[in-house]
């Protein structure tokens, strides 16, 4: 469920991004990871789905949790699905290098999603 709620954060286009780092050159540069995080004000932590996180790592190894009581999942993502993301990081990281965009809000008022790409260079872009 996740994986698909990333997926399809990185898949709408008419949505813009906000960029949080100079983003110049991005394209060039493989990434490593790709992190989303959920806060939600109205709920418990264990109601709010994406609230400890869920990486998933450019070899398909992803990781959700740690939550508050130290429980992680991990895994690896199936072939077709990291295909896909690594797609969809290409088309997000080749229109990475123009200037900072500003994100309309959009979505459930009180639950706010955070999307951050890390790159081999270390530099990382919240989306």
């Amino acid at each position: 469920m996740l994986l698909t709620v990333l997926m399809d954060t990185l898949a709408t286009p008419s949505e813009p991004l906000a960029i949080r780092a100079n983003a110049s050159g991005l394209s060039a540069t493989p990434w490593l990871q790709i992190k989303e995080e959920t806060r939600c004000e109205a709920m418990r932590d264990d109601d709010c789905l994406g609230r400890y996180g869920f990486t998933v790592t450019y070899g398909g190894a992803f990781a959700a949790g740690p939550s508050d009581r130290g429980s992680k999942t991990e895994g690896r993502i199936e072939p077709q699905e990291l295909q896909r993301l690594r797609e969809l990081v290409a088309q997000v990281s080749s229109s990475l290098a123009g200037a900072d965009r500003i994100c309309r809000p959009e979505g459930l008022p009180g639950i706010r999603d955070q999307l951050d790409l890390t790159f081999g260079n270390g530099a990382v872009v919240r989306l």
